[in-house]
């Protein structure tokens, strides 16, 4: 299956690596981000292989860039995404299995030096950052 591109936001961390919006979980630079379970096994049964079809878990991802521009806070970066393995398409977006950062953007509300955070990251991860 190729992969299929989508829009996302992140934090980043003092360390320059890419962090999901709502967990502390790193996106390690050069290996592909796989999604897990959180579902409380206590409560829930967790999924076997994310993105479950009756869960809400896996790499969330928008189709449209209004979308991850709009949901990305002060302090965070946006951009497209490669997802691939199970993907689950929805009406706004996708939840995926793996998950690679192909397209950075920085916006001005990033970082005080947005030029430094931008050469960091395409240090980092090895793909084209763009600093707006």
């Amino acid at each position: 299956m190729d992969a299929v591109h989508a829009w996302k936001s992140w934090r980043v961390s003092n360390a320059g690596e890419l962090l999901s919006l709502d967990r502390d979980a790193v996106w390690s630079p050069g290996v592909p981000f796989r999604a897990t379970c959180g579902r409380d096994p206590v409560l829930f049964s967790a999924c076997s292989e994310p993105p479950g079809i009756k869960c809400i878990c896996g790499v969330h991802a928008w189709k449209h860039e209004s979308k991850a521009r709009a949901s990305t806070p002060p302090g965070a970066v946006f951009g497209i995404v490669s997802l691939w393995g199970h993907v689950v398409e929805h009406e706004h977006g996708f939840r995926a299995e793996f998950a690679y950062p192909y397209d950075i953007t920085v916006p001005p509300t990033a970082a005080d030096n947005t030029q430094l955070l931008s050469q960091m990251l395409r240090r980092t991860y090895i793909v084209d950052v763009t600093c707006e």
